[in-house]
């Protein structure tokens, strides 16, 4: 593993561990003092990449951003979204992840709400669409051919068995892509996922995780115990450590916001 120690901030429950992630989330879109003034006004800003995750705990930190009083409305219209990972379904399926978003954050924000671009979990083709993604990404930001696009916000979670994002243990992943096609492990559903090389090139990661379930897999990616990965077929993720332990951008931030649950197998 490379890039910084992750920084670990551990809350008492889920409620104020929620407003932590919504303090780092501000932080890493307010790139100066001046960016985070400018976010109470109406000036011009530059725009803010950020990549969005799916899943419970995000929610609880996208239903709390909606509130001007948490987030200003100012700082959405600045923001443009897309996703770290999206279950092989179509967007109005209960699963997507694009559709948690739209449900709890763009229907919300209305006029307001940033503009997204989603991965096309419909496609039968899931190798294809996350091809396209792929290009859609570096499009966006205009990239060169070899270049990698750096977001200014990856949003992560972590999966009992130490995945983030659709990375999952004993998976193969090319390391030259950005975004690739896979499959969970438990049931051999189809994902479409963006890589570490996309990941580790973010000014900002920030892990949010809740609950004692997430405790071993919090451990294993930021405790003491967090080891040197074992060795492991040529070209897929190791379980150990997982997945999430090895997103470590060079030139970014990793901030793991927890609560007491997910933190109880951490020592000081």
């Amino acid at each position: 593993m490379s890039g910084p120690t992750p920084r670990v901030r551990v809350f008492p429950d889920a409620d104020s561990a929620t407003l932590g992630a919504v303090e780092e989330w501000s932080r890493a879109l307010a790139r100066d003092e001046e960016d985070a003034v400018d976010l109470a006004g109406s000036a011009p800003n530059p725009v803010r990449r950020v990549l969005f995750a799916g899943g419970t705990t995000p929610e609880r930190l996208y239903r709390k951003l909606v509130s001007p009083s948490t987030y200003p409305r100012a700082g959405w219209r600045r923001v443009e979204g897309f996703f770290t990972d999206e279950r092989c379904v179509p967007p109005d399926h209960p699963h997507s992840n694009y559709g948690l978003v739209r449900r709890t954050l763009l229907d919300a924000l209305g006029d307001d709400a940033p503009k997204v671009h989603r991965m096309r979990g419909e496609d039968p083709d899931p190798s294809g669409a996350a091809l396209a993604y792929e290009r859609s990404v570096v499009d966006a930001f205009a990239a060169e051919a070899d270049d990698t696009p750096s977001f200014d916000l990856a949003l992560l979670g972590v999966g009992e068995d130490g995945h983030t994002a659709s990375l999952f243990p004993g998976r193969s992943i090319d390391p030259d892509r950005l975004c690739v096609a896979t499959t969970k492990p438990e049931d051999g559903s189809a994902r479409l996922t963006v890589t570490l090389r996309l990941l580790d090139a973010a000014r900002h990661v920030l892990f949010f995780v809740l609950g004692a379930s997430k405790a071993d897999a919090v451990a294993r990616c930021v405790g003491p115990d967090a080891t040197a990965p074992r060795e492991a077929r040529p070209g897929t993720l190791p379980h150990d450590p997982p997945p999430a332990a090895l997103v470590r951008p060079a030139h970014g931030r990793v901030i793991w916001v927890l609560d007491q649950g997910a933190a109880r197998e951490l020592r000081a």
